[in-house]
């Protein structure tokens, strides 16, 4: 239960970083927590497990990430006119579209409607870290999840990582 202490003290459990090819990294140390305890908690993580119908004696590990989504766009208005029975107005139109984000939608008056749809793959990496005496490697200081956000325009602003003891 150190490595608990460990995680829960340290000012800042969830490290973040950018990949050269601008892929959103962030990195945290596993909690290991009993059911139990995850149930004194009202766990957000364990009424997901029960809302999927999973028993939860049979969850051995859990992750949660949240990212956010920033994108600079630039793109060309057009003008596209629209007649009903007894008028005729213009609406100014746009579209982006990249393998991330999609925009797509008119202005009527002061008034955007539109659509947005956004794309993300996150990948998860769980690996031991090996404790170190001199230039020996032996038994395990520390399990991390390494989250990876495909996405170069999302951010993950939050991963948690629990494994459940027994």
């Amino acid at each position: 239960m150190r490595n608990n202490q460990r995680v829960l003290l340290s000012p800042n459990p969830v490290r973040k970083s950018r990949l050269p090819d601008n892929k959103s990294v962030a990195e945290t140390e596993a909690l290991t927590l009993k059911v139990a305890e995850l149930r004194s908690s009202n766990d957000s993580l364990l009424r997901q497990i029960h809302a999927l119908g999973i028993r939860s004696k049979r969850v051995e590990r859990l992750a949660q990430t949240t990212t956010e989504t920033h994108a600079d766009v630039e793109t060309t208005l057009t003008d596209t006119i629209v007649r009903t029975a007894n008028s005729t107005d213009t609406l100014r139109c746009l579209s982006y579209n990249d393998p991330w984000i999609t925009l797509d939608g008119c202005v009527r008056a002061d008034t955007f409607q539109g659509e947005i749809s956004t794309r993300d793959t996150l990948d998860f990496i769980v690996h031991r870290v090996p404790r170190r005496f001199l230039f020996f490697r032996f038994g395990c200081k520390a399990i991390l999840l390494d989250a990876v956000s495909h996405n170069p325009h999302s951010t993950i602003t939050h991963t948690r990582y629990v494994k459940i003891g027994k």
